[in-house]
């Protein structure tokens, strides 16, 4: 599990959240389940999602990095308000 890992690791040092705290796990699953969606797509059927498909990469590279921050800054914040 060297990448799941990395990630927590990464997702840790932006959220403040430590490793044992279930929160890191739910960012860790808000982070990784768009992608894991896009390899799972059939992008021969026709779905909503394929018009995805034919954007170009960095276009939806960017989308998804800047949703993934700003939901990961959100948590933080919710998390520090209720701590306070």
């Amino acid at each position: 599990m060297p990448r799941f890992k990395l990630m927590s690791d990464i997702l840790s040092e932006v959220t403040g959240f430590s490793a044992q705290d279930p929160a890191l796990l739910r960012c860790v699953l808000s982070v990784i389940a768009p992608m894991l969606m896009m390899l799972v797509v059939d992008r021969d059927t026709p779905t909503p999602f394929r018009a995805l498909m034919t954007r170009p990469a960095d276009e939806l590279k960017s989308h998804l990095k800047h949703f993934a921050l700003a939901g990961l800054l959100a948590t933080k914040e919710q998390a520090s308000r209720r701590g306070s």
